[in-house]
């Protein structure tokens, strides 16, 4: 399964976080928020592009949920 983290609806609250780097990648203590879901996944995370779609079967989370 493949997740995704969507940052659409959470930039404008993280402002201006958000402004300098995408939402997954602000960092939280060590870690950002993408390398703490890869960590307890143990594959890569994909952020949400609606340039590219999203497969089927993958999981579309919030980007600022830790």
């Amino acid at each position: 399964m493949q997740v995704y983290l969507n940052e659409s609806e959470v930039r404008d609250r993280l402002f201006p976080f958000s402004q300098v780097r995408s939402v997954p990648d602000i960092r939280v203590g060590i870690l950002t928020i993408r390398e703490k879901w890869e960590m307890l996944l143990g594959y890569p995370v994909q952020l949400a592009d609606s340039a590219n779609g999203i497969p089927e079967g993958a999981q579309l989370t919030a980007a600022n949920i830790i």
